[in-house]
């Protein structure tokens, strides 16, 4: 067990259990480190951020309006570092989904800059397969992003509520999420978080790749969470 902790990456979590987390996965890949001064060095250290993360799932929705023109309507989706809601664009008198950071990290400068290099970098995107970014902002520490709104299920709702897909419509949705992929990677990214809950289902133009949190661009080092 010691020798497979030194030789051996870390395991994700998320592939054990795709429910947890990513604020969950970062205090157990700290708590794994291989260096032990990269690791909690106190027990009081890992249990208060264990209290991070619980006041993340406790805080109050966002102001009602962002931005003096983003109206938040009622939550949909998100995780440990945000939550999407859905809204409505008073200018444009149309529905769009808004990603807001949790207030949690509105202290952390490398990650709103990380936050904010996710919006700017898949904003430059345009491909039916791929959900559309709109615009980004902050309100105080409120920072978020809107996007287009997909209403339809997500892949993993889907298999869960269907069962297994055919041949035919396995190949076909493999076919929609690779197109969106080869327009992501002719941007120069990748999106490092392909998974059925990042994959949504639009009546128009078929199945979508969102939830770019993971991306690393292909010219750099830099891994944008």
């Amino acid at each position: 067990m010691i020798l497979k902790h030194i030789t051996e990456d870390i395991p994700n979590p998320q592939m054990i259990n795709p429910e947890i987390s990513d604020a969950w996965c970062q205090v157990i890949y700290r708590a794994m480190e291989k260096e032990p001064s990269k690791r909690y060095q106190s027990i009081a250290e890992m249990k208060e951020a264990i209290e991070r993360i619980g006041k993340i799932v406790d805080k109050k929705s966002p102001e009602p309006i962002l931005g003096n023109r983003y109206q938040i309507l009622e939550k949909i989706g998100g995780g440990g570092m945000a939550k999407v809601y859905r809204g409505m664009d008073t200018v444009l008198e149309c529905e769009v989904a808004i990603k807001v950071m949790n207030e949690s990290f509105c202290e952390d400068e490398e990650f709103i800059r990380r936050f904010n290099k996710e919006a700017k970098e898949t904003a430059k995107i345009n491909h039916p397969h791929v959900v559309q970014i709109h615009d980004t902002g902050n309100e105080g520490s409120t920072y978020y992003i809107v996007m287009e709104l997909i209403k339809g299920l997500t892949l993993k709702e889907k298999l869960k509520n269907e069962g297994n897909f055919t041949v035919s419509e396995a190949i076909e949705i493999m076919l929609d999420i690779l197109k969106g992929l080869g327009e992501v990677h002719r941007h120069g990214i990748v999106h490092r978080d392909i998974k059925p809950q990042n994959i949504l289902y639009d009546s128009r133009s078929g199945w979508k790749i969102a939830d770019f949190g993971l991306l690393r661009l292909l010219n750099s080092n830099t891994e944008l969470t």
